[in-house]
């Protein structure tokens, strides 16, 4: 997500990578943390944020992200608790999923979800 943001940010201000890059990192750099294969220094964040002309606080996740990525490794764990037949803490960690998830909030999650829910009724019907 702070990739998404920083990218947006830069093409609102209509400025290519090496622009956004000049004085302080590379161009490569740049893309590399837009593809979100690297995660900026607080330094290298601040300067991002300057430079885009927006407050650092405008790349931080928000209370919704941070629940979405916990979402996604909560059931990315129970997937692999169901490949390993442990079907109890793979039960228990969907359990702990299904009281946070909302699928109007989290819709990049809901397949996911319904996946292991799926599989979840199967095991328990057979």
């Amino acid at each position: 997500m702070l990739g998404k943001r920083i990218k947006e940010a830069r093409e609102a201000r209509g400025l290519t990578q090496a622009e956004l890059a000049e004085g302080k990192v590379s161009r490569s750099y740049i893309g590399s943390v837009e593809r979100g294969e690297v995660r900026p220094s607080a330094e290298n964040l601040q300067f991002l944020a300057e430079k885009l002309g927006k407050p650092l606080s405008y790349f931080l996740p928000d209370e919704a992200e941070v629940l979405a990525d916990k979402l996604k490794c909560m059931l990315a764990q129970a997937k692999a608790c169901l490949i390993i037949e442990d079907v109890d803490e793979a039960q228990a960690l969907y359990q702990e999923c299904a009281s946070l998830f909302d699928p109007t909030l989290y819709p990049e999650v809901m397949g996911t979800y319904y996946e292991v829910s799926a599989e979840l009724k199967t095991r328990r019907s057979s």
